[in-house]
Parts: structure tokens; C-alpha cells; sequence
């Protein structure tokens, strides 16, 4: 039992070693396999065989016995092949049809009436069925071909050729048929003709290059016959697609095209434009480099990338629809609530005044729901963008280990900081960036609008997030060029000694932000005073907050103040505010009726509030007059004014037209007699000769 036991622990033993070493054979395989000279450089020998090639695909007899094949395994299947003929033919008849059912549903949705979310996924079925025919058609002959009874080498080259012609035509023929008038482009996702022009022009002649080319390219990677024509003629036609792919998005995205004027019509000011300079000459660029190295005998590698090409290709368009159709969502929907608020506006304009009160309903402000709901789709597009890179492009990255080959400096401690490094740096840097601009407003739309938190708590988390996520990305950054703590620790311990003595009033703003962010002594929206400063909190950023005063003054008052000053916050836990409007009645008025007309004014104005119900108080006999105060209370400080105006404008009418005067200062003089009579003036001798 012993000796058993034993055995299997050096099994055990041998096999993980053997697992061990077959991950590190796998992981040396790919990363050098992938970047490997298949085969030599392009030239006259390439010719040569492409010609026995294509006279070996022209071959009478192969094509002969291909159309034997099919037609045997038709009379052995013909209820398949009924069915089969049956539903394309029905699909080739309702062409007409479908196309006039496309045309009357464009006409639909121009007007707000007759507009709907549902006519636009009715026109994209539709554009489906119609872009079907002939990509059903060869997805079928090459599916027999597959599955016929002892099928030729030849019918399964040509079936495999078949079903991949079948996507790529598949695909074009939908772009052309939603590009066209009246198509989906045009009439529900309101592109403009010009662009679709040209977007036309340009499929036309790229349908032409790339179904032969897919065709030959996918039937030599995989016929038998001859393993050459895999470097040879499959290798030519490929250099020739790849080619044709780079001019058709040089064309269309050329900076002066009418396309990409479309593009940055909707994108504008997004990252998109921004980096045009960026991304339009790599886009160009990629199919040319992966063509090239083909020409230079990367065969193996060249493939594969070429691959991953159309499927990165296929992930642009599938994303391009979702956010076309989720925009033409939103639209139609903004557009319904539009065509409501006109409805009851123009309904309560025309009904009667008179009768039962009006409910105020609150307004839905169209704009922001737009903007924040585009924010959030172009996100959510983002998001799937890179995840779908990444599942593209994940087979071929541990192909990029050769980049950690390449030092560019010492970082000490006998390690390098290789290109692998500087790349994965300036990576982190630009996500880290990305992420800053848009997770916190992804944060804000999806989860924090649907909790029970006020706006200056959830400004305060995704302020946070934002200063979170930049201080992650820098040090992950700095981590991976070599710069970490133990290396820059010295540095901030200069920089705390630095601050501490000459930026300490900077320091003191970033500390005083934080703590302003976190207990929230005053939050955005709010109305506050600090000093001789009233106005609204517009922005708290980490040095400075924005007050917008009532002269619509944007004044920038340093965090310190806030947390160090006395600071009155009129909306910070109430927004309720109390109005006290002084008045004062000649002395012999009613002051019963006084009362009650001051309470009636407060009852008829609409902006004060029943509860705490407004007061009116005979306070004392004054000098003058009869004081009294009428105490109300209004919704927020924005009626304060305006309710102080409307008070005492209808205080002063009511007490004229009730006869009680409004006292104004008095004072009676008394002259006190003396016991002397007083004499009149007379004047002294010398000015009456003189």
C-alpha cells in the first residue's frame, strides 16, 4: 500500500512538472510562431502558380462533377430542396413589395404624428429579408456541397468559399440597401444624402474587389491539393483585399469627404474628432502594414491579423447600428414628450379660466434628459468597443512579448524599463484619462440618479471618483515605467515640506475642498452667503468654488473661506424662508379689520405657503402709528423678492380701498409762552441815518 502511495505521489510529481513545461512550450510557441517567416518574399514564382491555380479552379471536369453531386444529392433530398427554391422564391417576389413598404414607412416617420420607435426596427427586418436572397443562396449550395454524400476535395474548397462570399455579401448588401433613398440611413437615422452618395460610390466598386477576393482567398487556405497556393495565390488575393480595404476607408474618411463631415456633424466635440489625426491614418495604415508584411513572407502572421481586421470591422458596424437605433429611440421619445407639452399648452391656453383650479404639472426639460441619456449610450458604446477588442485581439497578444525585449532605460535595482513598460504606461494614462471624463458621469446616469440622494451628494461622489480614479491611473502609470514608491517617496516628503511652508494656502484649499465635498456644508444648486457675496453654488472644484451672484457674476471664492468664514446657507436642510413685512396704521384705525386684511392678502397670493400659515400681529403703539407685522412663509429664496414686491403692492391697495391710512412720521411742536411780551424790532439810530 506504501509503495503504491508512493507511486502516485511521483506520478502526481511528473505531471505537474509536465503541465508545467507544456504552458511554458505553449507560451514560447505563440509568442514566436505568430511573428514567424513563413515563407519567402512575393515574386515571379507567386505568378506562376497563381496561374496553375486558377486554371486548376477552371477546370471543366471539377465543375462537372460538382453539378453532379449537387443534383444527386438533390434527388435524394428533394423536399429539402423544395422548401429550399420555395422560400427563396418568396423572397425574390416580396422584393417589390417590401421595398414600397420601406418607402410608406419613411414617409411616417417625417411627421411627429405618425412617427414610431417600431416603424424603424419594421424597416430594419425588412432591409434584412431583401439583403438575404443571394447570401441565403450561396449559404445554402455551399452547405449541400458540405454535406453531400462523398463530397470532392474540390465541392468542399468551393463550400467553404461559398459561405464565406455569402457574409461578405451579406453584409454589403445590407449597407447598400440602408444607404440608399428612403433606407434606414435616410429617413429614420436622417443622414444626409450627400454622404450616402458617396458612401454608395464607394461600396459599389469595393463589393466588386472583395467578394472574389474572399472567395479565392478562403478556397486556397483551405483545398489540399496544392500546400504552395496557400503562399502563393491565397497570399496574392489577400495583399489585393487588404489594398482595396485601406483605399475604401481612405476614401470614405478622407478629411475633406462629405462622409466624415456627417460623422463630425454628429459627433461634435467628442473624442472622435478630436483625435482624427490619430486614428484616420492608423485606420489606413493597419490593413497596408498587414499587407505588407504578407509581401515580406509574414504569411502566418499576416492571415490571422487580416482576420481579426474584418471581425474588428464587423464590431465597428454592429456598434454603429446600436447607437443609430438607440439614438433614433431616444428621439422619437423626446419627440413624443415635445409633442405632449405643446398638446396641453396649447389646451390650457384654450380652456376656460373660470371653474375648478388648475393643477401645475412639472415641466420635463427635454434637453438635459437628451443630453444626459446621449452620455450615457455613447458610454455604453465605448464600453463594448473596447470589451470587443479585447476578445478580438486577446489570441494574438501574447505575440507582443517581443516588445519586452526592447530596453529603453534602467530604472536601478538591476531591472529595465522595456517598450512593453513605456506602452503599457502611456495606455494606463489614456484610460485613466477616458475614465476620468466619463465614469463618473456613467455613475451619475445610471446608478446614482436612482437613488435617494440629492444632487450635492451624488456631485460629491463622482467628484471623488474622478480624484480616485486619476490618483489609481498615475501611480499604476508611474508603477509600470519603474517609478514607484520607494523611488519617489523622498520627492513627496520634499513636496509635504514645500507645502506646508510656501503653498500652504494652496494646501489649505485642497484640504478645505475635500472637506467641503464630504460634509457638505453647501452643495451645488445651493444659494449661500460668504462675506458680502450672495449667489448660487455652481461648481466646487478642489481649489476654488463658482458663485453665481443675482447679477449673473461668476465670482471664484478660495475653499478656505468657506470652511474658516461664517457662512449662511439659505437651502442647506430647509428651503423655507420667512418674509416679515413691517406695517404701521394711522392711530383711530380699525385695527381688527387691519388684521384681517393683511391675512387675506397673504391668502390670495399663490407663491406662500399654507403651512406654517401665515400670521398677522398687532406688536405695539408706536410714535407714529399702530405697528404691525405680517409674517409668511415662502417655498425657497428664489420668491423672496418677488413675494415681498406682490406683498406690498396688494397691502397698500387694500388699505386704501378699506380707508386705513399708513402712517407716516408726526410730531407736533409746542410754543412755551414767556412772562415778557415780545417787542418788535426795531432798528438802532445809527443805521437809520445811515
Amino acid at each position: 500500500m506504501d509503495e503504491y502511495l508512493s507511486r502516485l505521489v511521483d506520478l502526481d510529481q511528473e505531471e505537474r512538472r509536465l503541465v508545467a513545461e507544456t504552458l511554458q512550450f505553449q507560451e514560447y510557441i505563440e509568442e514566436r510562431i505568430f511573428w514567424y517567416h513563413s515563407t519567402e518574399a512575393v515574386g515571379l514564382r507567386d505568378l506562376v502558380e497563381t496561374w496553375q491555380a486558377l486554371v486548376w479552379l477552371a477546370a471543366p471536369f471539377s465543375w462537372r462533377d460538382l453539378f453532379l453531386g449537387l443534383a444527386d444529392d438533390a434527388r435524394n433530398h428533394p423536399l429539402l430542396y423544395l422548401f429550399a427554391v420555395a422560400g427563396l422564391a418568396g423572397l425574390v417576389l416580396l422584393r417589390r413589395r417590401v421595398a414600397g413598404v420601406v418607402r410608406s414607412l419613411s414617409e411616417k416617420v417625417v411627421t411627429a404624428s405618425t412617427d414610431s420607435f417600431g416603424h424603424t426596427l419594421t424597416a430594419f427586418v425588412l432591409t434584412v429579408l431583401c439583403a438575404a436572397w443571394w447570401p441565403l443562396l450561396l449559404a445554402f449550395i455551399g452547405l449541400r456541397l458540405w454535406t453531400a454524400q462523398e463530397p470532392l476535395e474540390f465541392a468542399r474548397a468551393i463550400s467553404v468559399g461559398l459561405w464565406t462570399t455569402a457574409l461578405i455579401l451579406a453584409t454589403t448588401e445590407f449597407l447598400r440597401l440602408s444607404s440608399r433613398e428612403n433606407g434606414l440611413a435616410d429617413a429614420h437615422f436622417r443622414w444626409r444624402r450627400a454622404a450616402l452618395g458617396v458612401f454608395q460610390k464607394n461600396l459599389r466598386w469595393f463589393t466588386f474587389v472583395i467578394l472574389p477576393v474572399s472567395f479565392v482567398v478562403s478556397l486556397m487556405n483551405w483545398q489540399q491539393v496544392n500546400e504552395q497556393w496557400r503562399e502563393s495565390v491565397a497570399r496574392l488575393f489577400m495583399i489585393v483585399g487588404l489594398v482595396a480595404v485601406a483605399a475604401f476607408i481612405q476614401r470614405l474618411l478622407r478629411p475633406s469627404g462629405k462622409l466624415l463631415e456627417e460623422i463630425m456633424r454628429r459627433r461634435r466635440g467628442g473624442w472622435l474628432e478630436r483625435l482624427h489625426v490619430v486614428w484616420y491614418p492608423l485606420a489606413v495604415a493597419v490593413p497596408l502594414a498587414i499587407a505588407l508584411g504578407a509581401t515580406l513572407g509574414y504569411q502566418y502572421t499576416a492571415y490571422r491579423l487580416a482576420l481579426r481586421l474584418v471581425y474588428t470591422l464587423w464590431l465597428i458596424l454592429a456598434l454603429f447600428y446600436l447607437n443609430a437605433f438607440t439614438l433614433r429611440w431616444l428621439f422619437v421619445a423626446h419627440r413624443k414628450l415635445a409633442v405632449e407639452k405643446a398638446l396641453k399648452r396649447r389646451a390650457a391656453e384654450e380652456a376656460p379660466t373660470e371653474g375648478a383650479e388648475a393643477v401645475e404639472e412639472p415641466e420635463i426639460d427635454i434637453f438635459s434628459i437628451s443630453a444626459q441619456t446621449r452620455k450615457f449610450i455613447h458610454s455604453i458604446v465605448g464600453v463594448g468597443f473596447v470589451l470587443g477588442l479585447w476578445l478580438i485581439w486577446r489570441d494574438v497578444l501574447p505575440a507582443l512579448a517581443f516588445l519586452d525585449r526592447v530596453e529603453l532605460w534602467s530604472a536601478g535595482d538591476e531591472s529595465a524599463v522595456t517598450l512593453s513598460s513605456f506602452v503599457t504606461a502611456a495606455i494606463v494614462i489614456i484610460m485613466t484619462i477616458v475614465a476620468a471624463r466619463n465614469i463618473p458621469g456613467l455613475l451619475e446616469i445610471s446608478v446614482l440618479q436612482r437613488l435617494p440622494l440629492d444632487h450635492g451628494v451624488r456631485f460629491a461622489i463622482t467628484s471623488v471618483a474622478r480624484y480616485i480614479i486619476i490618483f489609481v491611473g498615475i501611480i499604476i502609470s508611474f508603477a509600470a515605467i519603474g517609478i514607484g514608491w520607494s523611488k519617489v517617496q523622498w520627492l513627496l516628503a520634499a513636496m509635504t515640506v514645500g507645502i506646508g511652508f510656501g503653498l500652504q494656502e494652496i494646501f489649505g484649499n485642497f484640504i478645505s475642498g475635500l472637506i467641503i465635498l464630504f460634509e457638505r456644508p453647501m452643495r451645488v444648486g445651493d444659494t449661500v452667503t460668504i462675506g458680502n457675496v450672495t449667489g448660487t453654488v455652481t461648481r466646487i472644484q478642489i481649489r476654488a468654488t463658482t458663485i453665481r451672484d443675482w447679477d449673473r457674476k461668476e465670482l471664484v471664492v478660495p475653499n478656505k473661506e468657506f470652511v474658516t468664514g461664517q457662512l449662511v446657507n439659505w437651502t442647506l436642510s430647509d428651503a423655507i424662508l420667512r418674509i416679515i413685512i413691517p406695517v404701521g396704521i394711522a392711530y383711530g384705525s380699525d385695527t381688527k379689520k387691519a388684521r384681517e386684511l393683511l391675512l387675506k392678502v397673504a391668502d390670495e397670493n399663490p407663491n406662500i405657503l399654507d403651512d406654517p400659515e401665515p400670521t398677522a400681529l398687532f406688536l405695539g403703539f408706536g410714535n407714529s402709528a399702530l405697528n404691525f407685522e405680517l409674517r409668511v412663509f415662502i417655498p425657497g429664496i428664489e420668491h423672496y423678492l418677488p413675494v415681498q414686491h406682490e406683498l406690498h403692492m396688494a397691502i397698500d391697495n387694500a388699505f386704501r380701498e378699506a380707508g386705513i391710512t399708513i402712517a407716516f412720521p408726526q410730531h407736533d411742536i409746542h410754543i412755551k409762552s414767556t412772562p415778557n411780551r415780545l417787542q418788535p424790532f426795531e432798528p438802532a439810530p445809527d443805521q437809520e441815518t445811515g
